[in-house]
């Protein structure tokens, strides 16, 4: 070992140093014949100790008034090196990318993963895109939400597009590939997905396919071949799912939302910092390569599949709609009139006249028998605004009765509500509240058993007893008399 080594020598130079001076050598002939400073072989001839190497003390690094955070983030969020290195340039962060990836592999506790090389399929421009999605919880308004990603990306380009929902119904998968597919304004040659099945029925060994009828709906549509990838070959469509990669570790992880639409405008912006970000292989942005694409993609149908599964709902004569046993406001010209209704992203509900032009929307509701006025469509004269809120306001068992009847009757509760709250003119509100406990208790929610336990309890005395049997005969069609006792009341 040399002499810029700071005398530090390996054993075997220390005895060799040790034995040739014993036998005369000089000292600069020992460090001429084994290539060292003479102060080394001095040093060497001190003392009887051999030589050993003691550690420096290390230097700071630029990563260590950052480790808690950054043991936070890589432990606890499980965020990847790049999005740590991007949080901490945000609290003064001087280092290198470099140094981060260090003190990632100091912490990391697990075996290296190891990947299946795949080989790389490259498409000419206008030739594929790619569809998929993914579940994801999202903290929106201060709670954990399930939430879908739904991407779609140009394979030749990479330029990509998210569209985010509630749920996975057929509608909603469709209608987001559909709106990838719009979103870039023309039609590639074909689309590559995987086996879910809201699209593929059936993917056999021999690689014949059976996809879904509404699938190939969309497909006829739009005049695009539809390819399933191999079962369990996720990475035949490996740019999209490198795509989520980044999606859930750039946007979605350790990030709060103030609402859904929030969600979707931020995905927005998402986007398009990542159509703008250089492809570390290409060499080039997604969108300087989208107009190879848009050359070669094919022209967009006139009409949308999503306007052939609106479903057609006749407004009630209060103006309302019922759609998952939840009431909708309605604009009071529509009333008595049936409406287009469509539920997008399975978080709102849209109407539609007629003839197609848009009417409104509410943001849905997964609260069962609940009602939902929008300001707009509170005119004067609509008194019976709400049967569920005066059923509820009237008796303080209403609320639980009438999400019984909810249950029970689905889209007819608010009709048997308000037969409920006729029998006001015959018996007392105490009386009803009285026969609503006792129905409640019996776990029988039903107009008929709330009358039957009303024949216990006193009428009001303003009620004639022709009047109260007249009443109680339109409600009680299923008492058998005799003919003799109608033509009694009609003397």
């Amino acid at each position: 070992m040399g002499a810029g080594e700071k005398g530090l020598i390996s054993i075997e130079d220390w005895t060799a140093i040790r034995a040739l001076h014993a036998r005369g050598v000089s000292i600069k002939a020992i460090a001429r014949q084994l290539g060292i400073s003479r102060n080394t072989v001095r040093r060497a001839l001190r003392g009887d100790d051999p030589p050993k190497y003691v550690r420096k003390k290390p230097s700071a690094r630029a990563t260590d008034p950052f480790l808690e955070h950054i043991r936070q983030m890589y432990v606890e969020k499980q965020l990847i090196g790049t999005r740590i290195y991007a949080e901490l340039q945000k609290m003064g962060y001087q280092g290198s990318l470099s140094a981060v990836h260090r003190c990632l592999q100091r912490l990391k506790k697990e075996q290296p993963h190891t990947e299946v090389r795949v080989q790389r399929m490259e498409t000419a421009p206008g030739e594929q895109a790619q569809f998929d999605w993914s579940e994801y919880s999202v903290k929106i308004g201060g709670k954990e939400v399930k939430v879908y990603a739904y991407r779609y990306i140009l394979s030749y380009s990479r330029m990509r597009y998210t569209h985010f929902a509630l749920n996975q119904t057929l509608e909603t998968v469709l209608e987001a590939l559909e709106c990838g597919i719009r979103h870039f304004g023309g039609v590639p040659e074909r689309v590559l997905i995987d086996n879910a099945g809201q699209m593929v029925v059936d993917h056999r060994p021999d690689g014949a396919v059976r996809y879904h009828p509404e699938f190939l709906k969309v497909m006829g549509l739009y005049r695009m071949d539809p390819y399933a990838c191999a079962p369990y070959r996720a990475q035949t469509k490996g740019k999209v799912e490198r795509a989520f990669y980044m999606l859930e570790q750039h946007f979605l992880k350790g990030t709060e939302f103030k609402d859904f639409e929030d969600l979707i405008t931020q995905g927005k912006s998402f986007d398009e910092s990542e159509n703008q970000r250089v492809h570390r292989r290409l060499g080039q942005t997604p969108l300087e390569r989208f107009e190879a694409d848009r050359a070669a993609l094919r022209p967009l149908p006139e009409r949308r599949y999503v306007d052939s599964v609106r479903v057609l709902r006749r407004v009630s004569r209060d103006g309302y709609i019922s759609v998952d046993h939840v009431e909708y406001s309605v604009p009071p010209s529509y009333l008595g009139r049936e409406v287009w209704v469509t539920q997008p992203r399975g978080a709102y509900v849209e109407m539609y006249g007629p003839d197609g032009t848009f009417l409104c929307r509410h943001v849905k509701s997964r609260d069962t028998g609940s009602i939902h006025t929008l300001p707009e469509h509170q005119a004067p004269h609509r008194e019976r605004v709400s049967v569920r809120q005066r059923f509820c306001e009237v008796f303080p068992s209403g609320a639980a009765f009438y999400q019984g009847l909810t249950r029970r009757y689905a889209h007819n509760a608010r009709y048997h509500a308000a037969r409920i709250l006729d029998m006001r003119s015959t018996y007392s509100d105490e009386s009803i509240e009285m026969a609503l406990k006792e129905a409640l208790a019996y776990g029988a929610t039903d107009e008929k058993v709330v009358l039957k336990l009303l024949a216990n309890y006193p009428t009001k005395p303003a009620a004639s007893s022709r009047n109260v049997e007249v009443q109680a005969l339109s409600r009680r069609a299923d008492t058998i008399r005799p003919l003799s006792y109608y033509s009694q009341l009609l003397h």
